[in-house]
């Protein structure tokens, strides 16, 4: 049994796309050619997985969280808990999927060579035709068209888009999942607060099938996305995906009704919590939504239809609605003070108009000191309710905070409308899967107690033992690097929420205004 405790090149000209997928509007940050300022070298504490039997600390290339969320590495800092991309790339999979919203492949095939050691690869994207034609011709280029497929999903609403950021990586012997947070440009990877999932499942080893929730729900997802994605879901049915230690929570452009009402979307999540036995102090526990984009909200739909949803819990009522909604999102200061100053503000969409009143008292500054990334702006979406330190549940996703990405409920309550594609994993104590099958050190999977409990805390640096006796079973604590402070701090009278067509003359550290043209 393992107790985990956590502490916590640019391409100039780079054009990098971001959607606000309420107003359907399509706006360009643009990468500034001026030089970086080195940030100063923070302490970090290490990841350490420290074994009940051995005591001791292990560490290497399969020194990743064993519940599966980390955060990526950042340009610069020195946040040794935190991976980068090349770390997770295995060579010569048998087949791979990238899906993700904006790619701009010259540079992540001139960064991680080792994709174009796939025998086939389909990337599933959210591009316009122009950048579209763009990455087709380098793969042309490279002679690589029979083997790397490009496809775009169909969208049958306008206003939405293909915002999710999955990859799948499948072996002879394993698979690897991993579900994330950045666009596939260079920037994301560089100077933002971004997080992932990864996850490694090995090959069935028996002739009797193995149709876990995972597995069947992930499949499901992939049909959506296309014909293309065909030969993925076969691939997919030769793997153990029963450990997974999460839920799958999909967005698909549509209007669902039926049982699909509740496969998608903000009402996938009220789904999967109604269920879930919970303790007495998360009826009050706040719901902290954490987000790199704005939609045009409406008040019903935050404070009821959303909030409901994400602070359902078995037993719960309508009693769960007394919870909080608390809206982490970047100060106008905190972007001109960032790691690339105001120009991190063009991947944090929001227009003015969105500020809308109602919201004034929700907002709560992100506050990234602890684990080391507080001039890193978030391009990380998290979905939580707390109390006193401890996680009632933890969502990394795709999807900002808008009813593009998480549904609106229409005509009653009995068709869900949804506009983008988005896709994020849900954890839960009940759903804790720890020791797992890897890829990296071929270390075998192993079933998890069942006379166990576990529960999940948010905890940097030292900390004291977490183990204890309850009722007669032992509780086992999950220590979780939350990226941001909890409890998230108010605004203080003289903050404004950042919003992305205001004028600052005030200089960034670079000496730019903004807009910076």
């Amino acid at each position: 049994m393992n107790r985990i405790v956590s502490g916590m090149s640019d391409k100039v000209g780079e054009e990098i796309v971001d959607v606000d997928t309420e107003s359907g509007r399509n706006e360009a940050e643009s990468d500034s050619t001026r030089p970086r300022k080195r940030p100063r070298p923070w302490q970090d504490s290490p990841l350490i997985v420290i074994d009940d039997e051995s005591r001791g600390a292990k560490r290497g290339c399969d020194s990743r969280p064993e519940f599966g969320f980390q955060l990526m590495d950042i340009e610069g800092l020195p946040t040794m808990n935190s991976f980068k991309l090349d770390e997770h790339i295995l060579p010569n999979p048998e087949f791979a999927v990238l899906c993700d919203y904006q790619f701009d492949l010259e540079w992540l095939f001139g960064e991680h060579p080792i994709l174009l050691g796939a025998r086939r690869l389909v990337i599933v994207h959210g591009d316009s035709d122009s950048i579209a034609a763009s990455n087709k011709s380098i793969i042309d280029n490279l002679g690589l068209e029979s083997r790397i497929k490009m496809h775009k999903p169909f969208l049958p609403l306008p206003y939405g888009t293909h915002h999710t950021k999955l990859m799948l990586f499948f072996y002879d012997h394993g698979l690897r999942v991993i579900v994330h947070t950045a666009n596939m440009v260079a920037s994301d990877w560089t100077t933002k607060t971004q997080g992932m999932y990864v996850r490694d499942f090995p090959v069935i080893s028996s002739e009797s099938s193995i149709d876990s929730e995972f597995s069947l729900y992930l499949s499901r997802y992939l049909q959506k996305l296309g014909t293309p994605l065909d030969e993925a879901r076969k691939l997919l049915a030769r793997y153990d995906c029963s450990n997974a230690g999460v839920s799958l929570v999909a967005s698909v452009p549509g209007r669902h009704t039926g049982l699909d009402l509740h496969r998608f979307g903000h009402m996938r999540v009220r789904n999967i919590l109604s269920k879930e036995h919970m303790d007495a102090e998360a009826e009050n526990a706040p719901l902290v939504c954490q987000f790199s984009s704005l939609g045009s909200l409406q008040e019903t739909w935050l404070l009821h239809e959303f909030k409901t949803s994400l602070t359902s819990r078995k037993g719960g009522g309508i009693r769960a609605n007394r919870a909080g909604v608390q809206l982490v999102w970047p100060t106008v200061e905190q972007v001109r003070t960032s790691l690339a100053g105001y120009s991190a503000g063009g991947s944090l969409p929001c227009p003015q108009r969105n500020l809308k009143p109602f919201l004034s008292p929700l907002f709560h500054r992100w506050d990234g000191s602890e684990s080391n990334r507080k001039e890193a702006m978030p391009h990380i979406k998290t979905y939580l309710r707390h109390s006193d330190g401890k996680l009632h549940f933890f969502m990394l996703t795709s999807a900002n905070l808008s009813g593009a990405a998480w549904g609106k409920l229409e005509k009653g309550g009995s068709q869900l409308l949804v506009r983008s594609y988005e896709l994020g994993v849900l954890f839960l104590p009940s759903f804790y899967a720890g020791s797992s099958f890897s890829l990296s050190a071929n270390r075998p999977s192993r079933g998890l107690s069942h006379h166990h409990k576990y529960e999940f805390i948010v905890a940097f640096g030292e900390h004291a033992e977490r183990d204890k006796l309850t009722s007669g079973e032992r509780t086992t604590t999950v220590v979780f690097p939350v990226p941001h402070k909890l409890p998230p701090s108010k605004y203080t009278p003289s903050d404004r929420p950042w919003y992305w067509d205001g004028v600052f003359s005030k200089l960034d550290r670079f000496g730019m205004k903004w807009p910076m043209y």
